[in-house]
């Protein structure tokens, strides 16, 4: 896998919409239409959110790795 498909950030609040463009990105690269990168970007938002505050218990607790494949 492409080194640039990966993005690791601290488990922030402020960092989620890295993530989800970063994902957003991905999709666009995949050929995914405007409905499904808006999908995603709720879907990884979500889940971005659930894993700071239900796996971590909070903010700055842990790394967030992402990663896709086109």
């Amino acid at each position: 896998m492409d080194a640039d498909n990966v993005l690791t950030v601290p488990g922030r609040y402020d960092q989620i919409r890295t993530i989800t463009k970063f994902l957003a990105a991905g999709g666009e690269a995949a050929g995914l239409g405007e409905d499904a990168i808006f999908h995603l970007e709720l879907c990884s938002d979500e889940a971005s959110t659930n894993i700071i505050e239900h796996a971590f218990g909070a903010e700055d607790l842990g790394n967030i790795t992402v990663r896709y494949q086109t």
